[in-house]
Order: C-alpha cells, then structure tokens, then sequence
C-alpha cells in the first residue's frame, strides 16, 4: 500500500514562489497535499509584516493545489488574531484558527464551539520544559473533547508529541542530521528514539539492527565517505513514519468529524540550508491501515526524502512493522 505524501509550507517564505511552478519542477504527479502555515511567528521574530490580502490572495491563487491551511496569526494579540480569522473568512476562505500559549481560555472555547480543527501556537519556547507545558495541554484537549482536534505548531519533543492525541504535528527534529550530523531513529517495539553520528562507527555500530530494520546499510552512515544526502533525508524521514504508525496505534482513530484518521507528523526543516525535496511526492511503502507524514518546510530550499526512500530494495520489509 502505497501513500501520497503531505508537506507543509511558510507562506512567509513562499509568497513569493509559484507553487504550480514548483510542483511541476520538483515533483512528478501524484503531488502532495500542501498544508500552509502564515509563518506569523517567522515573520514576527525577524521584524516583518505580512500583509492579509496578500496572504488571501495567495491561497485563492493556489487553492487548488492547497489542501489545509492556518490563520494569520498575530502572537500575544488574541484578538487581532480572531479578527484576521474573520477578515479571511469574509473573503471567502476557511482557515484553521490559532490559540497561542498565554491567551485568555476563552478564546479557545470560542473557537471550539465553531471550528474542528484548530491550531495551538506558542509552544516552541516551552519543548524543553516540556513538564511545564502538559497541563495546558492537557487542560486544552479537556476542553475539545470530541468536539475539535489539534494540530500542534512547532512540537519537537516527544514527550509533547506522544502523551495527548493530536490528530497533526510538525517538528524540526529530523533535520538534526544536517544540522548536527545525527541521525534519529525511532524504535517501534519500545517507543523511544535512538541516536546514530554520521561517521562515527560506534554509534552506528550499536544502532545497525535498527538501521538495518528501516532497509538500510549501517555503513551508509558509519562512514562519511558513503554518507549521500538522500538517504539521510529519507532514514530521518522514515523514522517520523514509524514513529507516526506508532502513536497510531497507542491513541487509534482520530479524525474530524465524520472523517477518521490518524496522527500525522509533519517533519520541518526549520530554515537549514542544502536540503533537497525534489520527487518527494512519489508514493511510500506503508502498512495497511497506516501511517501518512507531511515534510514540513518554513525554508526556500528542499529535501529529497522519498527519492532515497524509493532507492532501498528492502522497503518493502522495513517500511512496515
């Protein structure tokens, strides 16, 4: 079983870009759903506005090759924030709404009553106190219920992504092997994730059963002179998707309305340099009833996962569990 792959854009890095232009450049049809963030936070932390119409008039343009969409958030203005919601809407369009950390629980319960699916922002600074942020999540998905499900802005830590059932994620963590040179690796048999060192044999020594077990040969990594971006962009990718049938099965079905589904981890580069998307759309070997991931970008540059993903003969087998 085969799935059509979902990757996530910044509009504030991609406003300018064609997106027909790109698919058709990048990509090979069956091309990814798109799910397309305001990147309000971006655009706030380096002192730039985005303008609304320009946002509008984008996703309008690109309607037909964008799947999802957010608001344009305004961070730390809660209510500039719902009145963008309402100035999109008027102009026809149907946002996710955005509830940030630190906002009057009020505005979270408004957005309840209306919208199933709604974002939850201003996380980031919190990943690594991740203790400090459970009971507002946990107080968040009281408060849903079955009414409305999460997506989860900028959720890098596992701990935040597995202990409450978002029903979508997205994360930078997998570009730790171009940043830093790691290679994540998730272990579905006990939940947790593993670490192997590009070029360093002892590492990858210890993790080559796993390595193995994704379809891979550990000496792709172990020795940097056989180290090929692709397949560090595809083993980093496939262990979001494992990761992702994992928590499938630890929360089950969870979906809007009428529409069941599962967990999605979107996987973002964060703004890293030299990463190669193109033919990410092609499709990937999954289990059935499994797993479905969207390579997150906020960054004008692109990784090739699923080329390397589609390069091993064994992901049949390691693909699946």
């Amino acid at each position: 079983m085969s799935i059509r792959l979902k990757i996530l854009l910044s509009y504030h890095y991609y406003k300018d870009v064609d997106l027909d232009a790109l698919l058709e450049k990048k990509f090979a049809p069956h091309y990814p759903e798109i799910f397309i963030d305001s990147g309000g936070f971006s655009a706030m932390t380096q002192g730039v506005s985005i303008d609304i119409k320009a946002y509008a008039a984008f996703l309008k343009r690109f309607a037909h090759r964008i799947t999802v969409y957010a608001n344009l958030d305004s961070i730390g203005n809660a209510q500039k924030t719902a009145d963008n919601q309402k100035r999109l809407e008027d102009m026809g369009l149907r946002p996710i709404p955005v509830f940030h950390t630190g906002e009057e629980w009020k505005w979270l319960e408004a957005y309840i009553e209306r919208y199933p699916y709604i974002a939850l922002g201003g996380m980031v600074p919190y990943m690594r106190q991740w203790e400090k942020m459970m009971p507002w999540l946990v107080r968040a998905f009281k408060m849903a219920k079955d009414r409305s499900v999460y997506h989860g802005f900028g959720c890098t830590t596992w701990n935040i992504i597995s202990r409450v059932p978002w029903y979508s994620v997205d994360s930078s963590s997998w570009c730790a092997s171009f940043r830093f040179g790691q290679v994540g690796l998730f272990d579905p048999r006990t939940g947790k994730w593993h670490q192997a060192n590009l070029g360093d044999p002892k590492t990858c020594s210890k993790a080559a059963p796993l390595i193995r077990s994704y379809g891979f040969d550990p000496a792709d990594f172990a020795d940097r002179k056989r180290n090929e971006r692709k397949k560090i962009a595809a083993i980093s990718a496939l262990a979001y998707i494992k990761a992702e049938e994992f928590l499938r099965k630890r929360h089950g079905a969870i979906g809007l309305p009428g529409q069941p589904d599962g967990v999605r981890l979107c996987l973002a580069t964060g703004g890293d340099p030299g990463i190669d998307l193109a033919n990410a759309n092609r499709t990937l070997n999954e289990s059935p009833g499994g797993a479905r991931v969207y390579l997150a970008h906020t960054g004008p540059y692109h990784i090739d996962a699923s080329r390397g993903l589609n390069g091993q003969t064994s992901l049949g087998g390691g693909a699946t569990e």
